[in-house]
């Protein structure tokens, strides 16, 4: 998520001007970036709660890209959030 705050405040102050420009100076493809800068489209509080996740060392993730995908793609922020809580995720708003 931070990552996605980083690229993103990159493009809005022009130090790249497009996606292929991030990809080439993070050294990555730009479908990579893509990815990325769509977690921008999480609601508020599910970008506050990636962002204050511990870093995980010892056990899985409480949710996966794949998941997160999916919350990315619903219409609305009431949407995500409320299927982020049936995967057992608590949200504080």
């Amino acid at each position: 998520m931070a990552l996605a705050i980083k690229y993103g405040d990159m493009l809005d102050q022009g130090v790249v001007s497009n996606q292929e420009g991030l990809a080439r100076l993070a050294g990555v493809d730009r479908s990579h970036v893509s990815r990325i800068l769509r977690l921008r489209l999480l609601s508020p509080e599910i970008q506050e709660w990636l962002l204050n996740l511990p870093e995980t060392t010892e056990s899985r993730d409480p949710v996966t890209w794949e998941q997160l995908d999916e919350l990315i793609r619903m219409p609305s922020w009431q949407s995500q959030r409320e299927s982020l809580q049936q995967l057992g995720v608590v949200l504080h708003q």
